[in-house]
Formats: structure tokens, sequence, C-alpha cells
């Protein structure tokens, strides 16, 4: 068997992950007590009501999609395509693409995507999160970023959520958990 290290951040890497790993939460690279807590946390500041168009961006294994209800329309986009076999295989009924999702969106969950580097680092995750903001039309965005010290996570602090979230509309910031922060932005 391949291990491939958690901090290599391509759409390759995570498709042997997701290849790889027998447990849901670590091909995503997380306990699954933090999974646990984060798609609680998520769906609650959602506050999905049946009927609503749920994007999840960068979906890895799907499980998000579980918390919900079936009369939630729940479409999970993720840049991996070994994520996006995985998550329809565990979680039938539901749509899941390796594509960028297009149309109008109720609401907009980012569960963990931005918290390992990229090229263009935070300043990419803004202007994600900006772009989806924008083009999604949705009304409420609820994002969980990394908020702790392992060197190979980008860490994020509340006040630049603060400022970032503000730029887009109504935004606030909890801890969710040690390591974790949750922002929500609403119209």
């Amino acid at each position: 068997m391949t291990v491939i290290p958690r901090p290599v951040n391509t759409p390759a890497a995570w498709s042997l992950r997701a290849d790889q790993m027998s447990d849901t939460w670590a091909a995503c690279g997380w306990s699954y007590q933090g999974q646990k807590e984060r798609h609680a946390a998520v769906v609650r500041a959602l506050g999905a009501v049946p009927g609503d168009r749920l994007l999840d961006w960068g979906c890895g294994t799907g499980d998000l999609s579980a918390w919900l209800s079936g009369d939630v329309e729940y479409v999970g986009y993720d840049s991996s395509t070994g994520m996006v076999i995985r998550a329809a295989r565990e979680h039938p009924g539901r749509i899941f693409q390796a594509w960028w999702p297009t149309g109008v969106f109720d609401l907009v969950a980012c569960v963990g995507p931005f918290n390992l580097p990229t090229p263009g680092g935070k300043q990419d995750t803004w202007h994600t999160l900006r772009h989806l903001w924008d083009t999604t039309c949705c009304r409420t965005l609820v994002v969980s970023l990394y908020s702790g010290d392992d060197p190979n996570c980008l860490s994020y602090d509340g006040a630049e959520c603060a400022k970032a979230g503000a730029l887009m509309g109504r935004v606030s910031v909890d801890q969710i958990r040690h390591n974790d922060l949750l922002v929500t932005v609403r119209r």
C-alpha cells in the first residue's frame, strides 16, 4: 500500500487517499470525532429547510450529505475524481461532480477544503470564497477553517476571518473546536 503523507494537497493525492483509507473521515485527514463535530456545527449554521439547494464545495467523501434531509437538494463538488467516485458510491441518491458547479444555490458549505497549503495560500481561500459567494447567489455560506499550530496547515484567526467575511455580508465567526473556526456569512 502506498501511503500518501497528509500535507500533499493535490487532486491526485486525495484520489489515492480516497482509494486507500477505509474510514471516510481518515480519507479526509480528520479524526472521527472532529469530522462529527464539524459537520454538526456546519449543519446548524446552514439552517437548511426543505427545498433548499446546497453546494458542498470540497465535499471529499460526501459525508456532509448524510447530515441533511433528503428534501434538501445536495450537490457535492471536489477537484479529486477519486473522492467524487467514493462519495457517489457511499451516498447513492446524492449528486457528486468533479467539474466546477454552476447555477444558483441557497446554501454553500466548505468543510475543511482550505486547511492545507496551496500555491496561493490564504489569498486563494478568500478569492475562492468570494467567487462562490458572487456566483452562487447563496443566502448563507458556511466555512470551517483550521485555527491551530500545525505547520503543515494554513491557520486562520478570528479577526482575519471576520474582516474577509464582512466584505461579503453579515459575518459571524465562532470557535467550534479547539482548532476549528466556523465562519458564517449571510446576505
